[in-house]
């Protein structure tokens, strides 16, 4: 589910994700808005026009409020925080760049333990899901230009499992432990076997 605020001064927030843990409660949404004028290059034929822009924000509840979680170290232009709890860990899987298809974005994931936030390394152009089952993490990724699963119980060691080369646009990915069924644009699931440890 979404969350929408009503539109104020031309922006709109939403509230993708609520996510417990260790005893806080954590929301992860974005709001699109008009990018500060500072911040659009001179040379930017629509400088003069303000261009549209996705933020990505984290705030988490302490039982009286609301308030800013400041757990992704500085990255630029975050635009959305996909959560999940694995390895007691809060993993955040982050898009960042600027609001466009034609600009090109970066994915980054993290780990946060409850007290620090550190960068998990990751060989790839784009996170497109993830999926926990367990003690096993499963990462649906893109890299030149072709599908592969990544697979960790530790965040360290990984096995990658290349897809089919001619697998079109997957964007979601569950897993029950031996299959993952990979939602495609299409509208079908396709199912492949993970393979046996």
């Amino acid at each position: 589910n979404e969350y929408t605020t009503a539109s104020t001064l031309g922006t709109v927030s939403r509230i993708t994700s609520l996510m417990p843990y260790k005893g806080q409660l954590f929301a992860f949404g974005y709001h699109d808005g008009p990018m500060p004028q500072s911040l659009i290059p001179e040379s930017s034929p629509t400088n003069k026009l303000r261009q549209p822009n996705r933020v990505g924000k984290a705030v988490v509840f302490d039982g009286v409020g609301w308030f800013p979680a400041d757990i992704i170290p500085p990255t630029p232009f975050v635009q959305t925080i996909e959560p999940c709890v694995f390895a007691n860990q809060l993993l955040l899987s982050v898009r960042s760049g600027r609001y466009r298809e034609q600009f090109k974005n970066q994915w980054l994931l993290f780990a946060y333990d409850g007290e620090k936030t550190r960068p998990v390394p990751l060989d790839c152009e784009q996170i497109v899901d993830l999926s926990v089952n367990g003690d096993r993490l499963i990462l649906l990724l893109s890299h030149q230009g072709k599908y592969l699963l990544a697979e960790t119980t530790d965040l360290v060691h990984w096995k990658r499992h290349p897809l089919d080369p001619n697998l079109k646009q997957p964007l979601s990915l569950e897993h029950d432990g031996t299959t993952c069924y990979l939602g495609l644009v299409d509208g079908t699931v396709l199912t492949t076997p993970l393979p046996a440890d």
